[in-house]
């Protein structure tokens, strides 16, 4: 994860969000205040997000990621499992999601790389 300063100023968070290597194309990212505070949120696009109302502080992250071409399995593939389809292939404790961040709501831009097995 990298965190820096835009010189623009501002009160919002911008970032970027790879999932092994390749940008998050759609999906969302939750900022969960750590301590005590507001959660916020915004959409992930084409691995970019841009959150306008982030009120300083730290939060813990939390990135899902949409799956644009999700099939339901086979009865075969589910065993006892559903048979609809995870839409979201991102785990919550994949390395690099749901990491702590220090928000300072001065325009800041935020990088986040999560790496793991997809979610079947």
């Amino acid at each position: 994860m990298t965190l820096g300063c835009s010189g623009s100023g501002g009160a919002g968070v911008t970032g970027k969000v790879t999932y092994n290597g390749a940008p998050v194309e759609k999906g969302s990212i939750a900022f969960h205040p750590v301590a005590s505070g507001t959660p916020f949120g915004a959409p992930v696009e084409n691995g970019e997000f841009k959150a306008e109302k982030a009120t300083p502080g730290k939060y813990r992250t939390l990135v899902r990621g949409m799956r644009t071409d999700a099939k339901p399995p086979t009865r075969e593939e589910a065993g006892d499992g559903p048979l609809t389809p995870s839409l979201d292939y991102i785990a919550e404790d994949a390395a690099g999601n749901s990491q702590e961040v220090e928000i300072a709501g001065n325009g800041q831009t935020i990088e986040i790389a999560i790496t793991g097995a997809a979610v079947k």
